[in-house]
């Protein structure tokens, strides 16, 4: 039988295998401009709110491949769990048999005045950002806390 919280999930999938329904809901793309496999269309406020629980309804970035006419193609969900959060915390959100959870390393979240920053041409900031040691993001006033999320 299936966790309960599945079917909460599917429907968050399904909502959003049209892109721009994640851009109506506030989601926004990780570095549009840069060739990517895989696009991250990333909810902050979700975010947030996964620091302090799981809600299945609520993913913290929507995860889509491009397709030849320039559109998007939902490929799968992400959650994230508190940066503090133990080993056995993510596993008790989404069990290892279902999903593959990693973590964030070399990661430097922007300031809270400096969001804009993730989706520059040349970020300092994210998971293409240039900064990736706790001294350059200490002097940028960043945050190097790895993020754990399933992938």
């Amino acid at each position: 039988m299936a966790p309960p919280w599945t079917a909460e999930v599917k429907a968050t999938i399904e909502r959003y295998k049209d892109y721009r329904k994640a851009l109506l809901d506030g989601y926004v793309i990780a570095d549009p401009k840069l060739k990517q496999p895989q696009y991250h269309f990333i909810s902050n406020a979700n975010t947030r709110e996964a620091d302090l629980h799981f809600d299945p309804r609520k993913s913290t970035a929507l995860l889509y491949g491009r397709t030849p006419k320039q559109e998007y193609k939902l490929e799968g969900v992400m959650f994230t769990a508190s940066p503090d959060a133990t080993e056995e915390e993510p596993n008790e959100r989404i069990p290892l048999s279902i999903a593959r959870w990693h973590r964030h390393i070399n990661y430097c979240e922007a300031p809270e005045n400096r969001i804009s920053d993730y989706q520059s041409a040349h970020p300092k900031f994210g998971m293409f950002g240039s900064i990736n040691t706790e001294e350059a993001g200490k002097a940028e006033r960043g945050s190097s806390t790895p993020k754990c999320s399933p992938g």
